[in-house]
């Protein structure tokens, strides 16, 4: 199984890569999800079977109308319906991955916008209200899940669900209700979390001048975190994360328990430390991917080295070539695993039982004729003569040559001494005139000495 971070912001290049407010990283290469978005990706959340929602400002993902809120199912993109009216700022996957809540500064969700301001609940098939009493009276700025599927919401509202509820409150999709937590909070919630038990909310300063704070609902009452003065972050907190028993927060701060800690600090229980020396400029995500923390922002260094807008910690690195190549703040950050598709073995089929063929005795015929096999056919070299054959030819051969060697040593001399003799009579008779030749009259022994070359001629 693989893990991918997702990162989403105002940026359209990552890692080199054209990638329009939303990418994705597999560990070495950031890579596009399809066409993007065409505007800011604020949100994202994984909504199980390697589908991740993101939410933000824009009106098409990839080639499909979608109104601030779309799915990318690791193939293409998809509208929730007809979307929000406004900004979605937040997204929480509940469970079995069909249903999503999403928070914004919108006013409508859905074709029945009645009840959806602020906070809506995408069913799998439609936009609803959540709980019979409406969403809030204001915007929703973050999100939290906590166990049974409760969800936290926090931002900038004084109702949820009709219930008076400063800024956070919680609701239960078992039962639609909403809860308020205590007084709330004196200040816009920007970043929610649990951690040890404990509900965590962060934000930015109040309506009423309050100084941003981080405070923890222990189930009874709001505290703030540390025993001192000193205890808190001195700017807005824009995101928190538990992780490896650890709270990180992240957001436009310089200090964190009086030290100084550059827009990411994390808190162990007691006493808050910085993360070396931090980013340059504020933080607004935070993610565990891999078992390490990824912060993004609007920084362009961490560590002291060059990480555009998104880094992971420890040691601080940026994540690609060229120190991320990102060129616009990274504003969501989330993980999605994915797994590799196993191949379908194919079923093994059972033989259908049928009627056994009944056996049909022989019919006594007279002998079958013989098979004849037939000549092979060769496609490569010859095959080699067999062994009778070669006898046969060596045999031939054999013959071949004695008389060869009679002819030229026995029968050929004798023929040679012959045409001699021949050669020697027409020769001598050659002297005489030829009119005295053709009165002459051969002599017996003439006759006879011709007649034995002629003799002997043909006993040649």
């Amino acid at each position: 199984m693989a893990t991918v971070l997702v990162a989403g912001g105002e940026f359209t290049q990552a890692g080199g890569v054209p990638v329009n407010h939303v990418a994705g990283w597999d560990g070495a290469h950031w890579a596009a999800l399809g066409a993007g978005t065409d505007g800011p990706v604020r949100a994202v959340a994984s909504m199980g079977n390697g589908a991740i929602a993101v939410g933000g400002t824009f009106s098409h993902a990839g080639d499909v109308a979608a109104h601030n809120v779309a799915v990318w199912d690791g193939t293409a993109w998809a509208a929730l319906g007809e979307g929000t009216d406004d900004t979605v700022q937040a997204l929480v996957g509940l469970l079995g991955g069909a249903r999503l809540v999403a928070a914004g500064r919108f006013r409508a969700a859905g074709a029945n916008a009645d009840g959806t301001t602020g906070a809506a609940l995408w069913d799998g098939a439609a936009w609803t209200s959540l709980g019979a009493g409406g969403s809030l009276d204001g915007d929703g700025l973050a999100l939290a899940l906590l166990e049974g599927e409760t969800v936290v919401v926090g931002g900038r509202f004084s109702r949820a669900g009709g219930v008076a509820a400063a800024n956070v409150a919680q609701w239960s999709p078992a039962t639609g209700a909403w809860t308020a937590l205590g007084g709330g909070c004196n200040f816009a919630v920007l970043a929610l979390t649990v951690y040890d038990g404990r509900v965590l909310a962060g934000g930015g300063a109040g309506a009423d001048g309050a100084a941003p704070q981080l405070l923890q609902w222990d189930g009874v009452k709001w505290a703030p975190l540390g025993s001192t003065a000193t205890a808190g972050l001195d700017g807005d907190v824009a995101a928190l994360l538990a992780l490896s028993g650890q709270l990180y927060a992240a957001g436009r701060f310089t200090h964190a328990g009086g030290a100084a800690a550059h827009h990411v600090a994390a808190w162990d229980g007691a006493a808050w430390a910085s993360l070396a020396s931090g980013v340059n400029h504020h933080a607004a995500a935070l993610v565990e991917y891999n078992g390490g923390l990824v912060v993004g922002g609007h920084f362009t260094t961490a560590g002291g080295a060059a990480a555009a807008s998104v880094a992971r910690w420890p040691p601080w690195a940026a994540l690609g070539t060229d120190h991320g190549s990102f060129d616009g703040a990274v504003l969501a950050l989330a993980t999605l695993a994915t797994t590799e598709p196993s191949p379908t073995p194919t079923p093994t089929l059972e033989p259908t039982a049928t009627a056994p063929e009944p056996t049909v005795e022989p019919t006594a015929t007279a002998d079958p004729t013989p098979t004849v096999e037939p000549t092979p056919t060769f496609t490569g070299a010859p095959p080699s003569p067999p062994g009778a054959l070669i006898a046969v030819l060596a045999v031939l051969i054999t013959v071949a040559v004695a008389m060869a060697a009679y002819y030229y040593f026995v029968r050929r001399p004798a023929r040679r001494r012959g045409a001699a003799l021949f050669s020697q009579e027409l020769t001598h008779e050659s002297l005489l005139p030829v009119t005295q030749m053709i009165e002459l009259q051969p002599t017996a022994a003439s006759r006879n000495g011709r007649s034995s070359v002629y003799a002997e001629l043909d006993e040649s």
